[in-house]
């Protein structure tokens, strides 16, 4: 007996739909598995997809769906106990999986044949029940197999990063299983970058991730290996050698450099203001970390005061599409003396500007009151009399000091006592910026 999956009077837009297939599918190749139905293969091929390839894990069902074969649909038997060196960009796996005890051998030669980046769009009858349990229930004549949650996403499809993109129509049911679409692709190796400054914790925070992630590579060790001539002799590590050697060589003599810091620490300090300057010498180093990785492990940890923005930039575009690589800096609190005086005055400051606004508000309402007043409206053309008379005034001492510098030789000025002298030039300036 075939079993059923889904709904029989479904239309296959509103099926493909309801996996929630990308909307571009030209030059697709896909693989279908236990979609028997041959409506479906023919609108997938209405949307240009290159290859349709429809597979069953039931012969019988196979042989049906091959009598009414859609235009240029291909269709065969496979169990998937073994797997195939042909990849698919897409393959769509109905629940009919749920058929097989071996789920976890299907999900993993399915993960052969997607390409490295295809998506696995998985329809699967899921039990929402604590453990990793794998449940089987007889339905229609057919023992079905059914995982959990946590056996079929952390156990079966570990090797995918998974998400669900359909949640159940079915009420929640510890007895009966309820259908999910997950929308799997291949899972890519972490690379973690901890960088920033001497002392702030870098090494301890790497060696936390040595009993879980797959590689920790410490970054600065590596690059005095090379400088040493310790490392292996490889064409980058030569390049990193002979130009940075000298410099290490000139500042490994002496004691201190002006900063006070260890020669060890001024090594690396030059250093890293050396690859963060370079693109081509940054360009090196990252030819050898990437030499030095291991992309097949799970997570790789990176450390190190040479992983500077420059090198950070180079990494991430030498490791797109290869791996997901995140940055971690350290968010450094406000800790020294000075730090803590620093904020100390900024508060202050901002303390005192925010009195003096306060006071500017307070004399602008006094004066917005006063103008409104009676008594403004009585002493303002007073003071406009008061305006016009020293104009007035001034004019007339312009006029007599103009006049004094007319009658008077420069011989005869320069017997006037000096105090007289600063007077009137003193009166000559007060009357220029009164005119003014």
């Amino acid at each position: 007996m075939t079993p059923k999956h889904g709904d029989e009077t479904e239309r296959p837009d509103e099926r493909l739909d309801y996996l929630r297939l990308p909307s571009n599918l030209a030059g697709k190749r896909l693989l279908l598995v236990g979609c028997d139905k041959a409506d479906l293969c023919a609108e997938l091929l209405k949307r240009d997809v290159s290859r349709v390839i429809s597979a069953d894990l039931y012969q019988e069902t196979s042989e049906r769906a091959r009598i009414n074969p859609a235009n240029g649909a291909e269709y065969i038997w496979r169990d998937f106990d073994n797997s195939t060196a042909e990849t698919f960009d897409i393959v769509i796996v109905s629940d009919i999986i749920n058929s097989s005890p071996n789920q976890a051998l299907v999900l993993q030669n399915l993960h052969t044949v997607l390409a490295h980046d295809g998506l696995l769009v998985l329809e699967y009858r899921m039990l929402d029940v604590s453990g990793k349990e794998l449940h089987s229930i007889r339905e229609d004549g057919r023992t079905q197999w059914f995982a959990t949650r946590e056996l079929l996403l952390h156990t079966y499809l570990q090797d995918f990063a998974s998400r669900l993109v359909r949640l159940p129509k079915e009420k929640r049911s510890d007895q009966n299983p309820r259908r999910y679409v997950l929308h799997c692709r291949k899972r890519l190796p972490i690379v973690l970058l901890i960088s920033g400054d001497t002392t702030t914790g870098k090494t301890v925070l790497a060696s936390e991730f040595e009993a879980t992630a797959s590689q920790v590579l410490y970054v600065d060790s590596m690059i005095f290996e090379i400088i040493r001539g310790h490392s292996q002799k490889h064409p980058h590590a030569i390049s990193i050698q002979q130009r940075v050697g000298e410099t290490a060589l000139r500042l490994s003599g002496e004691q201190k450099d002006t900063n006070g810091d260890a020669p060890h620490v001024a090594v690396a300090k030059e250093i890293f203001r050396l690859l963060d300057a370079d693109d081509t010498l940054a360009s090196e180093l990252v030819n050898a970390i990437c030499q030095n990785m291991a992309l097949e492990s799970r997570m790789i940890v990176l450390e190190g005061m040479a992983l500077t923005d420059r090198v950070n930039r180079q990494l991430h575009e030498r490791l797109d599409g290869k791996a997901v690589v995140w940055e971690v800096k350290r968010v450094r609190r406000f800790n020294s003396k000075e730090d803590e005086a620093r904020q100390k005055a900024l508060a202050q400051s901002r303390s005192e500007a925010a009195q003096l606004r306060r006071q500017v508000g307070e004399l602008e309402t006094q004066l917005s009151a006063f103008k409104a007043s009676t008594s403004w409206r009585v002493i303002r053309p007073l003071r406009a009399i008061w305006y016009m008379a020293m104009v007035q005034l001034s004019r007339a001492v312009s006029l007599l000091l103009s006049g004094y510098q007319c009658l008077f030789p420069a011989w005869l000025t320069n017997m006037v006592p000096e105090r007289v002298r600063r007077v009137v030039k003193t009166g000559l300036r007060w009357s220029r910026k009164a005119n003014r």
